[in-house]
Formats: structure tokens, sequence, C-alpha cells
């Protein structure tokens, strides 16, 4: 069943659970089946209990899933699948689905079977049916105490507040609305007219907060992919994160008084609002896990179909990832993302929250995607007391790269991320009917909980994106006459207008989103009216392979879209060289201080300080532990010397026994860590320690190296760099225009081992 929603009516349609475009009753299929003899059937029919799906080698890229060729398209694909459907017909096989955004067909078969039919000159691959997680964090954050920081009474360092001075003026929130200037962006666009498909769980489309004043639904449609239904007990967090991200109308108030423990009280009154980053866009909800905590890739490519075909989405948000067997190239939900992005739709997509192991999740690593890290916004901390903030009063630094973002370069490619938006953390809808979104019961809760939730990873980057796609969009529409931009257009806005935190930029990409500036290059560019000071880059990244040794060479053209001139000075950067480092070890026991955590438990801590030097560019903090032996987790959080929250490491939680932060232009001085475990999963010995910090240097050239282009007017930069030894390498092209606003370009070398015929055909080295 699938819900369709117009104004405040719900209209229940039946559509067979959905119905694909162009697969209804009766659909007879074209061309020739094979006939397989008895033995053959009696062979591949027996254990066919592999979920796998089948992808074929044509994927009709001359038949976009858009327009007039989009029935094409359906009718070319099942065409191309007749034999193979006969086939599996023919051996019984189970859970058989033809999909036409992807030429490829979902099915329960034989090892047997799938070896079969790899050898189908049709068939590109016969890949698993894997199942993927979300990518956000699975529980909500702890408690606050508003004596925890100066001022009492939810008052924190200078501007920033932890609750409202008026409670009659709520906060707006969450906080990455005033670190990517969206405030200033809305008074400009809020996303009317726009369609944004969600993959996600299950959601109440009647939440107050997604209707709008004149009783509209937000969400215009909501289908069911899980096979549980939409009734169905569903986790729920991941919908109302994504959905109340992207479109949250901001109408109700929620005291954070009663969503705190009471072990750490906040004042009556501390209120919040909710609002997303477009409120005028209208939202497809697609529901592939249900009650399950994960889902099929299957499940996956029937959700981007029905966003393509049948809602005709403008963005489509995918806070999801996975690392698929054998390679990204041969993951289908990749395949239906191209499809995707080929019909008009700018699809963008979580990093995953692996952190900095070079494990960038698929879809992220799929070209035309926008692939989205996680930065920080620690005012959640502070209202919370999370994660051992009460040691240090002080107040929280913003725009660090978060412990949990996936990172790296890819194996494809290279490339690395796009951009980062804020994933750690931000308040998000939730529901107070925990019966039937049963992740909304969130332990953290205080004795009057709000239906929200202190929402956290990569999969709060996503929508933050994606609401920021839909706003350019609209922008674009607005000065271009209602014509709409390409998402390879959406995507070169995005990059082209990040702002460089100065983080490594296989970690940042381009930078932290900066809404107002994308809104105001939509309006800009291709003939469109100028607005504010922009620059349009033509690509959105550089990325080179080389021989070890041999110098790496490009162009860029950058075209100054802004009101006036702009004297623009690209330089390249990387390769950093230590600064200092702090090593040691903390021992935690059962005798070590301890303090009553945002949660209600008991933590046992230790207390490090280490000294961060002028010119440092970036600090490093990792922790190791002996979670194989002896189990548990141990933690670290650091305070600057200004005593604000600037890090946490986040994947403690995974047992592997380490732990990373890190923090762009540290502020010198005296820095204190805390190391700390908690008592639902103690660990209990020596915690080993390493503070180091770094400074990157100039890695290339630039010529010319500066240019003066008028309003309208381009300026084209060679741009070299030496590559170093074998192996892949992050740098960055850093714009220079004199702006703390400035923006990036990513450039990813890849330096291969030359092989050559008088070494014959081979190298040695040294085995890590």
């Amino acid at each position: 069943m699938g819900m369709a929603l117009t104004g405040a009516v719900l209209l229940t349609l039946t559509v067979g659970g959905p119905a694909r475009a162009g697969q209804g009753p009766g659909q007879v299929f074209k061309g020739s089946p094979s006939t397989l003899s008895a033995a053959d059937i009696a062979r591949l029919s027996a254990n066919a209990n592999q979920r796998s799906i089948i992808v074929f080698k044509d994927q009709f890229p001359g038949l976009p899933a858009a327009g007039s060729t989009a029935s094409e398209r359906v009718n070319a694909a099942n065409a191309d699948q007749k034999g193979v459907m006969s086939e599996l017909g023919q051996v019984h096989a189970t859970h058989v689905r033809g999909f036409h955004v992807v030429n490829a067909i979902a099915a329960t078969i034989s090892t047997g079977m799938a070896s079969q039919l790899r050898d189908n000159p049709a068939v590109s691959e016969v890949v698993p049916d894997a199942m993927r997680p979300f990518a956000s964090l699975g529980s909500g954050a702890g408690a606050a105490s508003a004596a925890a920081v100066p001022g009492g009474s939810g008052q924190a360092n200078g501007s920033q507040q932890i609750c409202p001075a008026n409670p009659a003026k709520p906060l707006i929130e969450p906080e990455a609305r005033q670190v990517m200037s969206v405030d200033a962006a809305n008074q400009i666009v809020n996303g009317s007219g726009v369609k944004v498909g969600i993959i996600a769980d299950g959601i109440d489309p009647n939440n107050p907060d997604l209707i709008r004043a004149n009783g509209q639904h937000v969400i215009f449609d909501y289908e069911d992919f899980s096979g549980f239904g939409l009734g169905a007990p569903t986790d729920g967090r991941e919908a109302f994160l994504d959905a109340g991200t992207i479109a949250s109308q901001g109408n109700q108030t929620y005291d954070l008084s009663g969503f705190v423990n009471p072990a750490h009280p906040l004042p009556a009154g501390c209120t919040i609002k909710i609002k997303g980053i477009a409120p005028g866009a209208s939202l497809a909800v697609l529901n592939v896990a249900g009650s399950n905590a994960g889902f099929f890739n299957s499940q996956i490519i029937q959700a981007i179909e029905w966003a393509v075909l049948h809602d005709h989405v403008n963005v489509l948000n995918e806070s999801l990832g996975g690392n698929p067997i054998p390679n990204t190239e041969d993951d289908p939900v990749a395949l239906a993302d191209q499809a995707a992005v080929a019909a008009g739709v700018t699809v963008v997509a979580s990093s995953g929250d692996a952190g900095p192991f070079n494990n960038i999740g698929s879809p992220a690593t799929t070209p035309g995607v926008i692939a989205v890290g996680g930065t920080t916004t620690y005012q959640v901390y502070r209202q919370t007391t999370r994660y051992g903030t009460q040691l240090v009063p002080g107040g929280w630094e913003n725009n660090n790269i978060t412990a949990l973002s996936s990172d790296g370069i890819t194996e494809f490619g290279p490339n690395t991320v796009n951009v980062v938006a804020p994933g750690d953390r931000g308040w998000s809808l939730c529901s107070s009917n925990t019966t039937e979104f049963f992740g909304c019961a969130d332990i953290d809760h205080g004795t009057n909980p709000p239906p929200i939730w202190a929402a956290g990873g990569t999969s709060a980057s996503a929508p933050e994106t994606s609401g920021t796609a839909a706003l350019v969009v609209e922008a674009y529409a607005n000065t271009h006459h209602g014509r709409l931009p390409s998402p390879a257009r959406v995507e070169r806005i995005i990059v082209s207008t990040a702002t460089d935190l100065g983080a490594p930029a296989d970690h940042q990409g381009a930078g932290l989103v900066n809404t107002l500036k994308a809104v105001q290059l939509a309006e800009s560019i291709n003939g469109g009216s100028p607005q504010g000071k922009t620059l349009l880059v033509n690509k959105t990244s550089l990325d080179t392979t080389v021989n070890a040794g041999q110098t790496a060479a490009s162009s860029v053209t950058v075209t100054n879209e802004g009101t006036g001139t702009q004297t623009v000075t690209p330089t390249v950067s990387g390769r950093p060289t230590p600064v200092s480092n702090d090593t040691g070890s903390v021992t935690l026991s059962s005798s070590s201080p301890t303090y009553i955590d945002g949660e209600g438990n008991t933590d046992h801590y230790a207390l490090h300080t280490f000294s961060v030097p002028a010119g440092a560019d970036n600090l490093n903090g990792n922790i190791t532990w002996n979670a194989q032996t002896i189990g548990g987790v141990a933690y670290e959080t650091l305070f600057d010397p200004k005593g604000n929250v600037a890090a946490y490491s986040l994947l403690g939680a995974n047992q592997s026994g380490y732990g990373h932060v890190e923090v762009h232009n540290p502020i010198p001085g005296t820095w204190t860590a805390v190391i700390f475990t908690v008592s639902t999963a103690p660990f209990f010995g020596p915690v080993t320690f390493s503070y180091s910090t770094e400074k990157f240097h100039a890695a290339g050239t630039v010529s010319p190296s500066s240019r003066t282009p008028a309003p309208g007017a381009s300026a084209t930069f060679q741009v070299a760099v030496a590559a170093g030894q074998a192996g892949d390498e992050g740098l960055k092209l850093h714009l220079g225009t004199g702006s703390a606003t400035d923006g990036s370009i990513p450039i990813m070398v890849r330096a291969l081992v030359p092989v050559t015929p008088s070494s014959g055909g081979s190298f040695s080295g040294t085995r890590g």
C-alpha cells in the first residue's frame, strides 16, 4: 500500500507494492526465451537461497529515465531481461523483480544458477543483494547542566547560547542553519516547487512540524518498499531526521528541560524550534527498512526507481552506504543512481560513519553523486552535558571534521568527498508514539521528553546538503525562466561555493557547504542575475594518475559570477610535516575519578594536558586500548585553551581499540584531554595517547599566480604538482580571494609504481 498526500487529505492508493512504471499485471516480455533441460532445472533449483542482483551489460545510456525516453527505457529493459526472466521462471526462483532505472533483476537463486547467469553474454555481473544500514548515529545525546558553563541559566561564552534569554523566542535548530548561512539564504528562496525524495524508514506524515500553515502536508508521497507496510513499527529516526532537516516548518516549541537527564537539569523554558534548510520543499518518503535495522540493495533500487519514474523528484537524499563486494563499480545501487542523475535528478549521499580510514561508502563513490562528509556543531554537547563536557567550563568550537566521517581517496577515481556539512550533532524531529516509532524511545530522555532527538552522523550531513540543493534548484529556476539546473550544475554550484575549513583535502573535499553563497551563485550563473561575491569553478576536483616522480598537470577555469571585480590568487597546499608530538598513557580503573554523564551513567576518567605550538595547521589526537583482550570502550574529548569543547572520538563505540579526533587551525596553548570509559561498556587498563600537530606546505605551482576577472569574465590557471612516492595523496587548490569564506578544490593524485622493460616487469618494496 502507498499513501499520496495532497493538502490535509490522505489518499490511499493500491499500487501493487508499489507498481513499477511499465511493469503492470500481465506484462509480456519480448524476445525468445531459453529452455532448460529437466536435469538442468533440478540442478539449478537446488539450494536456491542466495539473494542476488543480476546486472546486465547494456544500461541504455542513450535512453534516460525521464521525459519521452522513459517509456522507451522500460521497454528496452523488459526486452533485454526476457531470456533471463524465462530461465528464472523455469528454476522457480523467488523474489524475482525486474528493474528499469537500472537494467537489472533481483532474485533469490542458487549458487549454480548465479554461475550460469554469469556466463550469459548479456549479463555483466551477478552480485549479492547485500543488506545495508543507515548512516546515522544510533543514540541521542545525553543531558545537560546549566551550571557547566559560565553565566548559568543556559548561557555560554559570548554570543553562544544553550537556552534562549526569552523562552518566548526559542532558539532555531539545528545549529547547522547558522554555520551554513541558511537564514540569509531563506530570505531569497525556501525550496518552494522543488520535490525531494528521501530513502529512509517509517515516518508520521501528520507530525505538526510537517504540516504547513495552510494545512498542506510537506510529505506529498509516502511509500513502503520494506514489505512490512506503512503502519508497522519502525525505528523512525532516519526518516524524521531527513524530513525534518530538509523541510521542518518550525511550528512546534520544544523545551529541552524535559529532554535532559535529571542528573543535569536545564532551566524550564529552555526552548527550541526545529526548522528545515528548505521548508518550502515537498517530500516523498520511501520506506525501505520498516521494522528492520537494515535493508537490501533491491529495496533501495525500488525506491530510486519510484522516485525517478513515479514521483519525478528533483533531488534524492540517500543517507546510507556500504562497501560492496567485489568493488563499488559492480554496485547496482550506484548504477541506479547514475541512471537517476542521467534522468536529471540531483543525488546526494552520505560518505559513511566509519572514520578516517579511506573507506567512503558507495553510493557516495559514484560519479555524479554529491558525496558529503561530516563536521561538528557542538551546541548540543553543552546543552546536554555530553562526553564529560562539565569537567572543563567553556563554550564550544564548530566546523571541525567529526571523528565518524568516512573520508580518504576512493578506489576508482581517484576522488574523495565533494563537501562536508554538520553531522555531529543537531536537534531533529521524532515522535511521542514510541510504540510505532520505537527509535524515538531514547533512554537519554528526561522526565517529560519532547518528541525530538539529538541526531548525528553523515546521515544528517546529507539532508542538509539535499536541502541546499533544493534551494539551488529553486534559485536557478527563478532567474532562468523556469529552467531547471542539471545535476552536474547543482554539484558545481555547491562545490564552488563551499568554505575551505583548512582541514586536509581528502577529509573535507572542497569544504563546508555555504548555503547562502550556493543560492547566490545559482541566481548568477548562465545568464542569470549576478549576486554577491561568488566564483564558479569548472571542475569539482582535480584528479590525476601519473607515475611516481612525474609531474601531474591540469588546468582549472574560474568564472567571476559576482557583482564586482575579484582577484583570484590560487595556491596548492598539503604535504604536512610534524610540528609537535605528545605521547604517553593513562590508566583507567575502578578507582579513577568519576562523574555522572548526560545519560546518568557513571564514567571513570583521567585528565591529560598538552601544548599546541603557534603555527600548527592541524591537530590529531589518537588513543588506543586493548579492546580485543580486555573488552570495553574508551573515549576522548578535547578542550581548547579557552575551555571550548573541540572534539570527541565517537568511533570508540565500535570497540575497535582505536579512537581519533582532529582539529584544524588549533588555538596555541594548553589543551585538555578527558580520556574516559562508561559503566555500560567499561574498559579498565592502560590507554595510550598521541597528540600531534602538523603544518601544511606549498605543494605545487599555479600559473599565472594571480588574475583579476571582471564580473562575468573567466580566468584559467595551470596547476602542476610533482607526484611523490607511489600511492594516493590529497592536496588542495585554495582559491584565495582574501575572503573568510574562500573556497578550495581538492586535488587527488594517484602515483603509480613505474614498471619498465629494463626492470623486468617487476618492482620491490617493503610489506607492512
